[in-house]
């Protein structure tokens, strides 16, 4: 109960200085007329301004004078304590606290960035398009044959033509992310002869990665969107030529002679697409001499 009484005592007195400084003052302006001004003047428009301040002000001294004193003292007394933590305080500690501090600080940055970018990363390597290769003999989209009508057996509207029937074998590219993978591309790399004598795959003579064409697309760059395959030609045999072949955009060092070879074949391949990095696949290919008895099937993709 004394402690409330008192902590309203000090309430009270410092406001009761407040407006006892304000009275003074303004007792101050109106005993002393301004130059040029009447003192009726200057008194009316003092007591316009703070006929409250003045109300309120007499009530309190008049009610409490020992109040309007202690809170005087209270005042000059709060000043002087302000004023000496100012002139004592420890700035050169506090300067090398808050030294110490920055280190932590730094830190604490670096950390922070660190997270952000793995998160940033792993963010956009699931947002990455990516390609996933698929081969099935039984798809006629993946094994296409070309079987082609004799001159005499075609339309009177057909133009007249006399290829001869063959089979492309072609990868299928699937996209199975939620972004299109935009100007893909599609190379042999590198392909291989197993030797009958030993068993082991040799390597052609393949000096650099080839281009090879898409279907339909032929050797332009395609844009592989999400649920929409696109099939890359992989190697091609045709009737009565003895041997198969792939279709480089430009002309390798591979000849006719070495996929006239009855055996096995690797190629080794790759897709890189602009926005998606590159996927890689290998097709293993089994030639018997027979055009129509190509075989092929995906060993491995990446």
């Amino acid at each position: 109960m004394c402690s409330a009484g008192v902590h309203i005592t000090y309430v009270s007195t410092y406001y009761s200085a407040l407006v006892v400084m304000l009275v003074r003052s303004l007792d101050s302006i109106v005993s002393r007329p301004m130059r040029g001004q009447s003192r009726g003047h200057v008194v009316s428009l003092v007591a316009t301004m703070t006929n409250k301040s003045r109300k309120i002000a007499i009530w309190v001294t008049r009610a409490s004078p020992f109040a309007a004193g202690v809170a005087v003292y209270k005042l000059w007394e709060g000043a002087f304590v302000w004023l000496y933590g100012l002139l004592t305080y420890d700035w050169v500690a506090e300067a090398a606290a808050v030294n110490s501090a920055w280190p932590a600080l730094i830190v604490g940055l670096v950390i922070e960035a660190i997270i952000l970018l793995v998160r940033n990363s792993e963010l956009r390597a699931r947002l990455r398009p990516r390609m996933e290769f698929q081969f099935d003999p039984a798809d006629q989209d993946c094994r296409k044959p070309n079987i082609w009508k004799p001159v005499e057996e075609q339309g009177r509207n057909t133009p007249k033509t006399d290829r001869c029937n063959g089979i492309s074998i072609r990868l299928r590219v699937a996209n199975p992310t939620n972004e299109p993978a935009i100007g893909c591309e599609g190379f042999i790399t590198k392909i291989e002869f197993k030797n009958p004598n030993d068993e082991s795959f040799q390597r052609l003579a393949l000096y650099e990665p080839h281009r090879i064409p898409w279907a339909l697309d032929e050797y332009q760059k395609v844009n592989i969107s999400p649920g929409v395959p696109k099939y890359l030609g992989i190697v091609v045999s045709r009737e009565n030529l003895g041997h198969f072949f792939f279709r480089p955009q430009v002309a390798s060092n591979v000849t006719q002679k070495e996929f006239s070879n009855v055996g096995d074949y690797r190629f080794y391949g790759s897709v890189a697409a602009k926005t998606g990095g590159a996927a890689h696949f290998l097709v293993g290919i089994r030639w018997n001499g027979d055009w129509d008895e190509i075989q092929a099937c995906l060993e491995e993709s990446t």
